[in-house]
């Protein structure tokens, strides 16, 4: 997992850095498994051009594990009430 800003050098570096990694590894990246997520005020049409730079896909919609989204955005009340429901019911 890499976290980095969102700009055209930056992920260029990124992806000499993962490219450096390959060679000194002797491992390969699977490309067509591994994803980019971006912030939600990274533009649209920026997302496919940064990916394209490392050549990995654009992960749109984050899903759920265990009823529990992957990513937490900035209002923590919304996500977990419908557990905090869930529990008060059971109670």
């Amino acid at each position: 997992m890499v976290f980095c800003q969102a700009t055209s050098e930056v992920m260029y570096y990124a992806g000499r850095i993962l490219h450096r990694f390959e060679v000194a590894s002797g491992q390969m990246m699977n490309r067509e498994k591994s994803l980019v997520v971006f912030s939600w005020n990274t533009p649209w049409e920026a997302r496919q051009v940064l990916a394209d730079i490392i050549g990995v896909r654009v992960k749109e919609k984050h899903g759920k594990h265990l009823s529990l989204p992957a990513t937490i955005g900035r209002s923590m009340r919304e996500v977990f009430q419908h557990l905090k429901d869930r529990v008060w019911a059971k109670l």
